[in-house]
């Protein structure tokens, strides 16, 4: 997976686990990587974030669904300070609500596109 724009496996790179997921961007520490990891980041939170509202709250699995929802959402919001600051770098604005309007040209200019909040590859 060293050529981004040619050997990237998007659905098995959807599989990784976070610690994986984490070790891959740290060997494709590039804008490139960023976004792509960014966007594996953000789509697992949202998926396993709705976990949570399959059990009852405080019952052991709402608790581990929580646990395991709060640490996407640190490495996602870790990876999107990581874009904003490359962004504020840029000279671009970045709005307190609304980031997708900034987020969305940084993602599309690494090959990603939103689908109505998550991200694909553009060729997909």
């Amino acid at each position: 997976m060293d050529q981004i724009e040619n050997d990237w496996d998007f659905k098995a790179l959807e599989r990784l686990q976070l610690n994986e997921l984490e070790e891959w961007y740290e060997a494709h520490h590039t804008e490139a990587g960023l976004a792509w990891a960014y966007a594996l980041a953000s789509n697992h939170f949202w998926f396993v974030e709705d976990n949570e509202y399959d059990f009852d709250e405080g019952s052991p699995e709402y608790k581990e669904a929580c646990q395991i929802a709060d640490a996407w959402e640190e490495v996602m919001d870790r990876l999107e300070q990581e874009i904003l600051c490359i962004l504020t770098q840029e000279d671009v604005e970045i709005p307190e609500k609304g980031r997708i309007t900034v987020l969305e040209p940084f993602m599309k200019r690494n090959g990603l596109k939103d689908g109505t909040g998550w991200w694909f590859p553009i060729d997909s």
